[in-house]
């Protein structure tokens, strides 16, 4: 759960927020400063069972220039680790 996830490499003044957590999908979404601007990152997981899917945009502000970066990914369970 987001609780778990680990946040030592963070810059300290990045904030974190869970928007919505439940027994399916997980939102949250990251706000971060950078040298010049802001950087905002929204995130997306939906398990169902032993698939994920999942999707994630990172939007960026640096003097005065914008840019956005979208991405989607999926996965399966496919045993146990080794």
């Amino acid at each position: 759960d987001l609780e778990d996830m680990s946040t030592e490499e963070l810059d300290p003044n990045c904030t974190m927020a869970a928007d919505q957590v439940d027994d399916s999908t997980m939102k949250w979404t990251m706000n971060c400063p950078v040298e010049g601007g802001t950087s905002r990152a929204e995130w997306q997981v939906t398990s169902a069972g032993k698939t994920i899917e999942g999707d994630g945009k990172i939007s960026v502000s640096v003097m005065g220039q914008e840019m956005e970066m979208t991405t989607t990914f999926s996965g399966k369970h496919t045993g146990p680790c080794s």
